[in-house]
């Protein structure tokens, strides 16, 4: 990392503190999954502790009766607030360092997918600094508290990295002559220079057959996607959609589309496999949820936003209620919005005029519609380089930016698109109202690719030669109109800055609460929370709550094991006469839980847990049929006499399917790094071997 991409990333961090600067105050905020997502960190943590890996089963949610919440829903994000709390951080501390390392981590990325688009060091930070200040960012944390929306900006950028840096590595043939690669290689000495940085030690840049270095690209890609996958799992289909969606659009025949087809698919296979113990039982265990049952709560179609609603909205606290006038914003912003339109006029321009947009380069590379491949030629003259070989990447770097200016519109123009009710048809007639139960989810997509203008207008700007001379000359000396892209950057920013400055912060009641009560808020909880949607289907929370109350929480008046003997199932009440059952020494291990049980006559016993795939039951080390009560709880029969008993959250076998895959996708990946670190090492040690020779000849 050189000092200017250092300085480059300081700044995109200041400016994503400065948008984060009230997640830096005491306490926590009222939002609508805020609250939800700190208790379930707390109650995440403490299963981890207890041995539970991968997370998928809390005991203490829903009243203490139990939900595998994690076996549906995204994990990443607590795994790393876990950590993040066992530093030293509180649970809500933990969620807002959380929320505000999504803010900074999308900016780099921002920043990385930009400036290798146009190796604009301005246009990146622009870019970065948009994304981070776009309104919609701030709806998500500040009102919505949605974090896994909030992380999911961080991976959008880097599934699109990726693309390009593999459409250069298959669009590009080396030159023949490894003498002219040096030169080329050279940076501000060659006549691409520094702009396209085909340095050897940029492994994943400069152009190569080696099968390795594919590999690697592949590698980083997989691991994206499966960070991708395990951290949001709606965004991820649609990102999915975008990742395909630009290889075909950058193919540019039928050849070179294979090979960036089978580079995408395996990527993404090896993303499937490093997290199928996430997803597999999620697929195939989702019919055991209530999701299908409770969807419709969300009504598809009261959740459209007009064209209005997305240029200006009132910046307020409220729910997703687009038609009323207290519902929250759903504001893109004017500044995203100008540069689309810029952006747009600029493309439209250059193809009723019949020139090809050739402007769109890096800020040192040559610049100006009217280049031509003899053109290349005159000016390479006297340089001991390949001509060919210039003009190929100076067009590459073209097709480049122009391709991804054109999707990068079109992509804007389809988000917003879904978002409005002009969209329905399509949603009643594909499975994405299945998936997408809020159409102005596509507000990040839209954040995305405004953000990716943002950068390539600067990046316009900054290749635009003033004059015919001043064009000679730029493509004499490389160099481009700095002060007017400075301009034009600066005052995005500003602008940026300026116009949301109101919307980042908090706009609703503060709070705070201890540890210890996020960790037994579920337990006592006897109200509804919105995780009733992952509740299994053989649970009736409601008529459990109305008849019992909460469940054990590890007092003796509430034992885990209860005896339907001693239970008037009607009423839930105990009776007063002696029992014919009695539970004694209970004791609970890693979702393990086991008693004696003293029983007079054959019963069942109730554990209180509600039943999902995975619960187990033994009587004397001897397993039972475990099934749901008329309430969903765990219920086995237990024989006349003394018995220990024994109940477990185990895996099933497409759980353990998924925890093999993801288990042998790591093994290999880090097997394969450690083989290539060693013959690095290697490399290292017979070169200072053979300069050590060299020196003592």
């Amino acid at each position: 990392m050189n000092k200017k991409t250092l300085f480059s990333l300081i700044i995109i961090s200041c400016c994503a503190l400065l948008a984060g600067k009230d997640l830096l105050l005491p306490g926590f905020w009222g939002s609508h999954d805020g609250f939800a997502h700190v208790a379930r960190l707390a109650q995440f943590d403490s299963v981890l502790k207890s041995g539970q890996f991968p997370v998928r089963w809390l005991p203490d949610h829903m009243a203490g009766y139990g939900s595998p919440v994690f076996n549906f829903n995204f994990s990443a994000p607590y795994y790393l607030g876990t950590v993040i709390y066992w530093i030293g951080f509180s649970y809500e501390g933990s969620i807002k360092v959380l929320l505000l390392l999504s803010l900074i981590l999308s900016g780099w990325a921002m920043y990385l997918l930009i400036k290798e688009l146009t190796n604009n060091e301005l246009a990146s930070i622009v870019a970065a600094i948009l994304y981070i200040w776009s309104p919609y960012r701030f709806t998500d944390i500040y009102i919505r508290g949605a974090l896994g929306e909030c992380i999911s900006f961080v991976f959008f950028p880097l599934i699109i990295w990726c693309v390009i840096k593999v459409y250069k590595i298959y669009s590009l043939s080396p030159p023949d002559n490894k003498k002219q690669n040096n030169k080329l290689a050279g940076g501000s000495k060659g006549f691409i220079g520094k702009s396209f940085d085909f340095a050897p030690t940029n492994l994943y840049f400069r152009r190569s057959r080696d099968f390795a270095q594919e590999i690697k690209l592949i590698l980083i890609t997989g691991i994206v996607w499966s960070l991708f996958i395990l951290s949001h799992n709606i965004m991820v289909l649609i990102g999915a959609g975008i990742y395909f969606g630009l290889i075909f659009f950058l193919g540019k025949n039928l050849s070179h589309l294979k090979k960036l087809v089978k580079f995408a698919g395996i990527s993404f296979i090896l993303g499937l496999c490093l997290s199928a113990s996430f997803w597999l039982p999620a697929i195939f265990e989702k019919k055991y949820d209530q999701m299908s049952s409770i969807k419709n709560i969300y009504q598809l179609k009261d959740q459209f936003i007009s064209l209005s609603q997305i240029v200006i909205g009132k910046w307020q606290y409220g729910l997703a209620k687009p038609f009323s006038n207290d519902s929250m914003s759903f504001e893109l912003g004017l500044i995203n919005i100008a540069v689309i339109l810029f952006l747009g006029i600029f493309i439209i321009r250059n193809i009723i005029t019949n020139r090809h947009p050739e402007l769109l380069l890096a800020q040192a590379s040559v610049s100006g519609s009217n280049l031509t491949r003899s053109r290349i030629r005159q000016l390479a003259d006297g340089m001991t380089i390949n001509k060919e070989y210039v003009y190929d990447k100076v067009e590459l770097q073209n097709d480049i930016l122009i391709k991804m200016s054109i999707f990068t519109i079109l992509l804007f123009i389809f988000s917003i698109f879904m978002c409005l009710p002009i969209s329905k048809f399509i949603y009643n007639i594909s499975f994405i109202s299945g998936v997408i139960n809020f159409p102005w989810r596509f507000l990040e997509i839209a954040t995305l690719f405004s953000s990716i203008a943002g950068g390539l207008v600067v990046n316009v700007v900054l290749s635009f030669p003033r004059s015919a001379s001043r064009r000679r000359e730029s493509l004499l000396i490389l160099r481009s109109p700095i002060r007017s892209g400075m301009t034009v950057g600066g005052l995005i920013i500003i602008l940026a800055l300026a116009l949301n400055w109101n919307k980042a912060q908090i706009v609703s009641s503060r709070f705070s609460y201890s540890d210890s009560f996020y960790a037994k808020t579920y337990l006592t909880n006897n109200v509804t929370f919105f995780d009733t949607e992952y509740l299994p289907v053989w649970a009736n929370y409601f008529g459990i709550l109305d008849h019992k109350g909460v469940a054990w929480d590890g007092s003796a008046s509430s034992p885990f094991f209860q005896s339907k003997t001693e239970i008037q199932v009607k009423d839930f009440q105990k009776p007063s006469a002696s029992s014919l059952s009695r539970v004694y020494r209970e004791t609970q291990g890693k979702m393990t839980y086991s008693a004696t049980i003293e029983n007079n006559q054959e019963t069942v016993v109730q554990a209180q847990q509600f039943y999902f795939p995975g619960w187990r039951a033994w009587v004397d080390n001897l397993e039972v049929k475990v099934n749901p009560d008329e309430f969903g709880l765990v219920s086995f029969p237990v024989p006349i006499g003394n018995h220990n008993i024994k109940v477990a959250f185990t895996d099933t076998l497409v759980r353990r399917i998924g925890n093999w895959v993801s288990g042998i996708s790591t093994i290999g990946i880090i097997l394969y790094m450690l083989l290539s670190l060693s013959a690095f090492l290697k490399a290292l040690a017979d070169k200072f071997l053979a300069d050590s020779k060299n020196r003592s000849g």
